[in-house]
Order: structure tokens, then C-alpha cells, then sequence
């Protein structure tokens, strides 16, 4: 019998890995509950400032270039490319948040010098020995509205240059209690899979048992779940789906 059968999980990452994760669930023989909290909507034109558009027309004064999510390297190359058509160009070092992330790079031609170990975020980044010599550096960001900013302050701590160049903005999807219901039916749900602080705040402004098991990535949000009432918190290492799915398969 598959591992996940009559387990009704509820997805609340967005889209396109919302419905990955989704068909991974139905594959293990769960019951996946899509409920997207938010979604990416590309940013045209990408905002700049004085500094930046300095920089992304020269990018022999930039030392490195850091990409967040697929998503900020799909469209932003493809943005930046269509206004400058050296992009992307040999010059800066390119750093990759994950193997997702080096793949998107990879279709422009980019080959990132370095991709972030597991699990794969910014604690991993700021650990890699190229980023802790810095002082003096042009450094940019391709990064999503509202997102953490601790790459960018600590760099900045260690003397970098930084500059987050915006890409992409995420909107909250608006949901009556209703829908909500109707989505989730009368039988319990299994578990919840929550893959940033942000989702976190969303996920509590609808109607979720908090004493239904929560998985989240990574220490931080664990700490942040708890503190917003939910009782069983699992932590998983990475928001990979493939890794998600361990994590699910190994606790629930």
C-alpha cells in the first residue's frame, strides 16, 4: 500500500511548485489539497535605482551576482536581456541559491561559479568561503519583493557594495472562509506544508486546526510556527520537493 494513502495533505506553497508537490503527494497515494497562499507576478519593468542601472550597464564593475529563485532567473534574464543586450555577460561571478536555480541560469547560458549547498538559502550562501571576503565589492541581488533581507545586510556587514534588484512581487490570494471550506471538506487534514515565514502569517488568517501537524523548512520557521500556536512543528532541511516528500513520508 502506497505511504501516503488516506492522508489528506494541504499544499500551500505557490505555483508552479504548488502543483508539483501536489502530483508528488498523489504518486505516494495521498490526497493533496491544493491552497495556494500567494502567487509571483513578474515585476515590468524592473524597478532600478540610480546605482544599479550603473552597474547593469556595466557589469565589469560587479563583482558578483546572487539569484534567489528560479523564477527571479527566468524572468529577470529574460527581461534584462531584451533592454541590455550584453546580459548576461562574462565579468561578474554568478551564485545560485540552488540546483533549480542554476538550471533556470543555465537555459540563458549562464553558468553560476558556485551553487549553494543544502538546504539551500541564505544562511548556506553567506557560508560559502567566496562570500566572506567582500570589503569593497559591487554586488547584486535578483531577488523578489519583501523577501529576507539577510543576505543583503550581512554582505553589507562584511563591506560589500549590495543592491537587490527586484524581479518579482508576491500578491496574496484572497479566499473566503467559504471556499476555504468547501476546499478542505468535513475529514481531517493530515498535515499542512508551509514553505515560508510569509505562508506561515497567511496560513493563520484562515480557518487551520493548529494542533494539526505542520511541516515547515528549516529552524527559523519552526520558531516562528510555534510562536503562532501551532503544537506539532516538523522541520524540514530543505523546501525541495523531492526533500518535502521524505520529510512527509519519514513523519506523518
Amino acid at each position: 500500500m502506497p505511504a501516503l494513502t488516506n492522508k489528506r495533505i494541504l499544499v500551500t506553497r505557490p505555483n508552479p511548485d504548488n502543483q508539483v508537490l501536489c502530483d508528488l503527494i498523489t504518486a505516494e497515494g495521498g490526497n493533496a489539497i491544493s491552497l495556494p497562499l500567494i502567487r509571483l507576478e513578474p515585476l515590468d519593468p524592473i524597478p532600478t535605482t540610480i546605482q544599479l542601472s550603473s552597474w547593469i550597464n556595466n557589469l565589469t564593475k560587479v563583482q558578483g551576482i546572487i539569484t534567489l529563485s528560479p523564477r527571479a532567473a527566468q524572468w529577470g534574464l529574460k527581461q534584462l536581456k531584451k533592454t541590455y543586450k550584453s546580459w548576461p555577460s562574462q565579468g561578474p561571478s554568478w551564485y545560485a541559491i540552488g540546483p533549480k536555480t542554476q538550471q533556470a541560469l543555465a537555459t540563458f547560458g549562464v553558468t553560476p561559479l558556485i551553487t549553494a549547498p543544502s538546504p539551500y538559502n541564505s544562511e548556506a550562501l553567506l557560508s560559502l568561503p567566496q562570500l566572506k571576503q567582500v570589503a569593497g565589492q559591487n554586488w547584486i541581488i535578483l531577488c523578489g519583493q519583501d523577501g529576507r533581507q539577510l543576505l543583503r545586510e550581512t554582505l553589507n556587514t562584511r563591506g560589500a557594495n549590495i543592491e537587490n534588484l527586484y524581479i518579482y512581487r508576491r500578491v496574496a490570494h484572497s479566499y473566503t472562509q467559504e471556499q476555504v471550506q468547501t476546499l478542505l471538506g468535513h475529514s481531517p487534514i493530515s498535515a499542512t506544508i508551509v514553505t515560508s515565514g510569509e505562508l506561515l502569517k497567511h496560513l493563520t488568517t484562515i480557518s487551520i486546526d493548529q494542533q494539526t501537524p505542520v511541516i515547515v523548512v528549516g529552524q527559523r520557521q519552526a520558531k516562528l510556527a510555534r510562536t503562532q500556536g501551532f503544537t506539532e512543528v516538523v522541520v524540514s532541511p530543505s523546501a525541495d520537493n523531492k526533500i518535502l516528500i521524505e520529510t512527509l513520508l519519514t513523519n506523518i
